[in-house]
């Protein structure tokens, strides 16, 4: 991708075109300012970032951001994962919106979420196998056998013997 050309979604295609005048001027103003292009994208375009995605605690997984672009000018849309964007794509017409959405938005997050259910089965797997594989309990016996010298006691104190 060239840095003056942007990623555009129209009737089920992709292609690259020039950047649009609000994309170029808050890549400008983002500069010229110090800011992130985030923040400033959304005082260009005069709207909030609207954001979905699969969350783990404290921070995204994956994501898929957009601003709607005034006067009729569509969507602009980033997908990120926990490390980066991924993706940025200018959707010029409305009647692409849903299209994009269904067909690229909603799978990418859905194959994270999927990712994320693995990951925290995973972590969740290997916790419990730590757990299981704890050598010894609280008095220094191993489990098992704390175990099976309490029943003992209990039998010979239900037979009315006496422990050795």
């Amino acid at each position: 991708m060239n840095v003056d050309t942007i990623m555009t979604y129209r009737e089920g295609e992709f292609f690259e075109v020039p950047q649009p005048a609000w994309f170029y001027r808050a890549r400008e103003v983002a500069m010229l300012e110090d800011r992130d292009l985030h923040s400033v994208l959304s005082r260009i375009l005069r709207c909030c970032r609207r954001t979905e995605g699969v969350q783990e605690p404290g921070e995204h997984t994956a994501a898929f951001a957009y601003w709607v672009v005034p006067d009729n000018g569509g969507y602009y849309a980033e997908f990120w994962t926990e490390w980066d964007i991924v993706s940025r794509v200018w959707i010029p017409l409305e009647t692409d919106w849903l299209p994009f959405r269904t067909q690229h938005a909603m799978p990418f997050l859905q194959a994270h979420a999927s990712l994320a259910i693995v990951n925290h089965l995973k972590r969740k797997e290997r916790m419990v196998s730590s757990e299981a594989s704890t050598s010894a309990t609280n008095n220094g016996l191993p489990p098992w056998l704390g175990a099976a010298k309490s029943q003992r006691q209990a039998n010979r104190a239900s037979a009315g013997g006496e422990a050795r």
